[in-house]
């Protein structure tokens, strides 16, 4: 989970449609939303291994 820590550390700021939320005992998982806002797919982001892999997933899915 250290590429998460990193990820949120050093670049979250840099993505304007990135929300952040805490939730105490869940493991990280990456929820994307469409336009209304309703979830359309959740990620197990957990054993990603590194930053860049993160920053990769998010610019091939759009965000920015």
């Amino acid at each position: 989970m250290p590429a998460v820590k990193d990820f949120i550390r050093d670049h979250a700021a840099e993505y304007q449609n990135l929300k952040i939320t805490y939730t105490n005992g869940a493991p990280p998982r990456l929820f994307m939303h469409d336009g209304s806002g309703e979830t359309v797919e959740t990620f197990d982001v957990m054993h990603w291994k590194s930053k860049d892999i993160i920053q990769d997933f998010l610019a091939e899915h759009g965000i920015s």
